[in-house]
């Protein structure tokens, strides 16, 4: 356990508030959840000695957090390969203790570390059942844009 884990754990909840009070001001959510580490940063930094080798990890690990709820095949393959996964996954594993909404979230990335192709494929057959139950099992087709007028003449497209 690094110095950065544990700072990342005992300021999880002032994490938390400082995150619900900026969204409910308005703030987008990328932008509340910078906010909210760079003030509760700043705010420890007055009491104790918060060194960045161990504030910039820490919070890296709580912006990490939203990335576990997002399973689309890119995104868990460049979460895999980021330098913080495992300290990010381990808190992870941490805070199913007092949420467990999120252990289907744990039991995921868990078995997406043992073997990232099967939990690749598993995504792909979700997403073509959620398609399927969506859209009567055909695939949606994208629309072409039509040129305007002045470029079809120009290319020589017949009218």
């Amino acid at each position: 356990m690094t110095p950065a884990f544990l700072f990342a754990a005992l300021l999880w909840p002032a994490y938390c508030r400082e995150l619900a009070v900026l969204q409910k001001s308005g703030v987008d959510a990328a932008s509340a959840q910078q906010r909210a580490a760079d003030r509760v940063t700043l705010h420890q930094a007055e009491r104790i000695a918060l060194p960045r080798r161990f504030s910039l990890p820490m919070q890296e690990i709580w912006l990490l957090q939203p990335r576990f709820t997002q399973r689309v095949r890119k995104r868990v393959f460049r979460l895999l390969a980021h330098p913080r996964f495992r300290a990010a996954f381990d808190f992870l594993e941490l805070r199913v203790h007092g949420n467990p909404e999120i252990a289907a979230d744990v039991e995921f990335w868990r078995e997406a570390q043992s073997d990232p192709t099967h939990a690749a494929e598993l995504l792909e057959a979700e997403r073509a059942q959620e398609a399927g139950t969506e859209q009567g099992a055909s695939p949606r087709r994208r629309r072409r844009r039509r040129r305007s007028g002045s470029r079809a003449e120009a290319a020589g497209a017949p009218e």
